[in-house]
C-alpha cells in the first residue's frame, strides 16, 4: 500500500493536503480521511492492512504479491 499527498479544495476553497492511499486491488486513489473497506493479513510475520476503493475490489482481491 502506498500513500501520497494530493491537493484538494476544502469548504473555504483553500487547498489542503490530504493523505491518499491506493487501492490494493486496482490502484485507484482512496482518501484515507473517508471510510473505505480494508482487509488485514499477516505476511512474513508482519501484520499488514490493505485498503480498497470498494467492496467489489476487496472481494476480488487475491492477496498480496508476496
Amino acid at each position: 500500500m502506498s500513500s501520497r499527498l494530493v491537493p484538494v479544495a476544502n469548504t473555504d476553497d483553500v487547498e489542503q493536503p490530504v493523505r491518499v492511499t491506493e487501492c490494493a486491488n486496482c490502484g485507484a486513489p482512496i482518501d484515507r480521511n473517508e471510510w473505505h473497506p480494508v482487509r488485514a493479513k499477516t505476511v512474513d510475520d508482519e501484520f499488514r492492512i490493505y485498503a480498497f476503493c470498494s467492496d467489489d475490489c476487496r472481494t476480488s482481491w487475491s492477496g498480496p504479491d508476496r
